[in-house]
């Protein structure tokens, strides 16, 4: 179960193995307003690519690779806070 500290939050999950997609998909079913799910590779390569959100909240972003210093393209510059769940 989420923690409700992420309702309307965006949350980014590093890691897409099946722990991150389970995670994820808790998160977005939780109520996070966007959830940025990061990976060094996928299972799937057609998945990196594929840019359409999922999930149960149709809130799921593939995003390759975060780092700590970044420019993630679906926040403004004023940016809301991101909970990261490890």
């Amino acid at each position: 179960m989420v923690d409700d500290t992420i309702l309307w939050q965006v949350v980014l999950v590093v890691g897409a193995s099946n722990s991150g997609e389970d995670i994820s998909r808790e998160a977005s079913a939780g109520g996070a307003a966007r959830v940025l799910l990061s990976a060094r590779s996928w299972k799937n390569e057609a998945w990196g690519a594929d840019a359409a959100p999922y999930g149960p909240g149709g809130n799921i972003y593939r995003w390759a690779r975060a780092r700590a210093t970044c420019h993630v393209p679906w926040l403004p510059p004023e940016h809301v806070p991101v909970h990261v769940l490890l």
